[in-house]
């Protein structure tokens, strides 16, 4: 037996992980006590990878489609043949239509660099990917405020503002140790969630706001700040643009009518505002919540400000500013944007009012960017141009503004990830090419034209420092020969790519020669970065680092136009959106429809990562299934009581756009007034194929959000998953439904009774 260094692949955070393999088998995963990064880093999801390479249901061979899109007849074909028919379908597509008729996405856990290099190179301008509405919209949000992400120093701060964010031992696991590690050593934690979540549960301070009222709640604690002159005057008066008109713009933001808005009582308002500002450095890291509402840019605007004007940023125990890792080929460098001539560029599919995630507006930021960080088309963590979903989708169904004929899907599940369940099925079922690389049969493989069998992470190489956010890059090493007929992403897309003409910008033939190529100034082969720890550190990092730089703005500037943290932004003016952060209420709320809201009290959001699942991942996984079998929606006990609902009875929740059904589970740490939503579901013991396609439109939560661009935010584009109403009614358990996950539950051996004692009588042929 040995034992391999590997990237944990089964969330976004790719924690390094111990890896013990015989005979080319993994037997087990087990933490890593000594990685400086991620010690001791392993979740429930990591530890059950065995039973995902292994599983009875991986794609290991390559398929193509032999009847109607979406019927479920497949010929097996070689990797050679179906990269073959693939490149003659695509030329011929890009000859009739324009290389803008074929678009693609990436998956969180795989290469988006490469999709982009691939698209970016055929001279399309129209990559989409789910960053759009997570982590890569606030990096382009902040890149308005202060020219680049920040990565918090949790190893050194003093207070920690979990905002909708709840990192748990099975949940981002390596955050969740670095937070834990924090605060043992005496950092105070506020947490900002409608529900009593495992952090609130642990946080010195907890505001209960509701959903979608951030941007309030954000002004509110500037409004404090401001007035009783807690930030940092020195940092304001020589690096900050806007700080009087950001004054003015507060002052009706009192903690009273704060409280109107947000359900969060006044003085817990001033309370934690006077923390944050006085108990620094402090960190408010990432999440998903201010990501993903209509008003998210005034939301993540209001946030930066609140950063910069506490005077945490690029600050030991702050928000560090952690530029491009100076001896590794960056992200940056390998998607080549810079090939997409301005012609290509103009065509992107976005929602016309919507400029932020264009390229025009991503310009905007390139000289500021080359002067600070060396380099134009700054692409940090996607930050950039990202197509409209949305926009896209309609030119698949009517070829409007004109036709995409063609889609390349790497890792990901588009159909149930982007708005509205129905338009996206009906626009990838319109397409003449759809070509997917995945481990597994989800609803958009279903669909495709020809699937590739991709490798799991333990059957290939990995190199990443979280698409650029930051100077430490993480190696993990290659466990296992890939299963089957398997492949990495990388072949995948080189092989397309050479069938198009892009043989010069493919030169490595695999993978590993590929990230050597990264490495060459790190070491002399990928065998020997990885003897050497498989970690190539820069100075910020606050644990490896031996000369940590802070303030270099000081040197360099902002990447801003201005060369200073813009709290009053004239590009955001210029291109006719408010320069300063503001709180606009959502459409769609018990708040701004108050008529509707009659028929639809509630509010609701739709939750992040469930435990113990990833996006879409796990539901086939037997381990990870048996702890939470059906998708559940999370009440308050007196809330479901008086409409009528005992905890595990199902029920549908409707919006005045859809509905989706789940079981009801009582918590008391759901808010009374709000609905917790679950995410990414799917239902692969369900028939696949159209039109049922895994229970798509039964359990997918994009089935309650509705693409109509009124809902969007206005300067990004992005739809609200948060905050919006509904309403909770009775539903029945079809006999196919409670027949297919009787027999699933029965083929494991039964479902766990921590589901609360419900499962195995919901499932039961007799029940049903």
């Amino acid at each position: 037996m040995e034992t391999k260094k590997v990237t944990c692949a089964s969330c976004d955070i790719k924690c390094s992980v111990l890896a013990d393999v015989e005979d080319n088998t993994i037997l087990r995963i087990r933490r890593d006590p000594d990685h400086p990064i991620t010690p001791h880093s392993l979740c429930n999801k990591g530890a059950a990878y065995p039973d995902q390479i292994y599983h009875k249901d991986r794609l290991l061979y390559p398929l193509k489609s032999v009847g109607k899109r979406g019927e479920g007849k497949w010929a097996r074909v070689t990797w050679d043949e179906a990269m073959d028919e693939i490149g003659e379908r695509l030329r011929a597509i890009i000859d009739q239509y324009g290389p803008e008729s074929v678009s693609g996405t990436a998956g969180a856990i795989v290469p988006y660099d490469l999709t982009r290099r691939f698209l970016n190179v055929l001279g399309s301008p129209n990559f989409v990917a789910g960053t759009y509405l997570c982590l890569g919209n606030t990096s382009s949000v902040n890149r308005t405020t202060m020219g680049w992400q920040p990565f918090p120093d949790y190893w050194r701060t003093k207070t920690i503002v979990l905002w909708g964010h709840d990192p748990q031992p099975n949940k981002w696991t390596a955050e969740y140790l670095w937070i834990r590690n924090a605060v043992k050593g005496g950092a105070k934690l506020i947490v900002v969630d409608p529900r009593v979540c495992f952090s609130a549960k642990r946080a010195d301070l907890h505001l209960r706001l509701r959903p979608g009222s951030d941007p309030a709640l954000l002004l509110g604690w500037l409004h404090v700040i401001i007035n009783e002159g807690l930030y940092d005057q020195d940092f304001v008066a020589n690096w900050t643009v806007g700080f009087e008109e950001l004054k003015a713009r507060v002052q009706e933001y009192t903690p009273e009518k704060v409280e109107e808005i947000t359900w969060v009582p006044a003085d817990q308002v001033r309370a934690a505002a006077r923390l944050y500002a006085t108990n620094g450095p402090a960190i408010i890291p990432w999440n998903p919540a201010t990501d993903q509402m209509s008003n998210s840019t005034q939301a993540l605007r209001a946030m930066g400000a609140l950063r910069a004007i506490c005077g945490n940023i690029d600050v030991m125990g702050g928000e560090m500013i952690m530029p491009y890792h100076p001896t590794v080929v960056t992200e940056t460098e390998i998607a080549m944007t810079h090939l997409l001539s301005k012609e290509q560029r103009d065509k992107q599919l976005i929602l016309e009012h919507a400029k932020l995630l264009s390229y025009e507006f991503w310009e905007e930021y390139n000289e500021a960017s080359e002067k600070v960080f060396g380099r134009k088309w700054a692409d940090q963590i996607l930050a950039g141009a990202l197509a409209n979903p949305a926009k896209v989708g309609e030119a698949m169904r009517t070829g409007r503004p004109y036709p995409v004929k063609a889609f390349i899907n790497v890792g990901s599940d588009p159909v149930t990830s982007f708005t509205d369940a129905q338009n996206m099925h009906d626009a990838f079922m319109s397409l003449d090419l759809l070509v997917s690389c995945d481990i597994f049969m989800v609803p958009t493989c279903q669909m495709s034209d020809f699937i590739l069998p991709a490798a799991t992470w333990g059957e290939k190489y990995d190199l990443h420092n979280h698409w650029d956010w930051h100077t430490f890059m993480i190696g993990g090493d290659k466990c296992v020969e890939p299963l089957g007929e398997a492949k990495d992403e990388y072949h995948f897309l080189r092989e397309i790519a050479i069938r198009v003409g892009q043989e010069d910008y493919w030169p490595w033939e695999t993978q590993k020669e590929f990230y050597e190529y990264r490495l060459a100034k790190v070491a002399d082969s990928f065998e020997d970065f990885m003897a050497a720890g498989g970690l190539a550190a820069f100075s910020e990092h606050p644990v490896l680092g031996d000369n940590p730089q802070f303030k270099k703005y000081e040197q360099t500037g902002f990447a801003t136009p201005s060369g200073k943290v813009e709290l009053y932004s004239a590009t955001m003016a210029k291109y006719g959106y408010d320069p300063l952060p503001s709180h606009v209420e959502q459409p769609g709320t018990i708040i701004s429809d108050p008529e509707m809201a009659k028929e639809y009290p509630l509010t609701y959001f739709i939750g992040a990562k469930g435990d113990p699942y990833f996006q879409q991942q796990g539901r086939n996984i037997a381990s990870l299934r048996r702890m939470a079998p059906e998708p559940w929606v999370e009440m308050h006990p007196d809330t479901a009581y008086d409409l009528g609902f005992d905890d595990g009875e199902f029920v549908a929740v409707e919006t005045p756009h859809g509905r989706l059904l789940a079981v009801c589970k009582h918590s008391d740490d759901a808010h009374p007034k709000v609905v917790r939503v679950p995410y990414r579901w799917w239902l692969p013991e369900q028939a696949p194929y159209a039109p049922n396609f895994s229970g798509l439109f039964q359990v997918s939560d994009n089935n309650l959000t509705d693409d109509d661009p009124k809902y969007a935010d206005p300067a990004q584009g992005i739809p609200s998953l948060r905050g919006l109403m509904c309403r909770v009614v009775k539903a029945e358990r079809s006999p196919e439904y409670s027949e297919s996950l009787a027999a699933l539950g029965d083929s494991w051996g039964g479902f766990s009774d921590t589901w609360g004692g419900n499962a195995a009588k919901a499932t039961s042929p007799a029940a049903s």
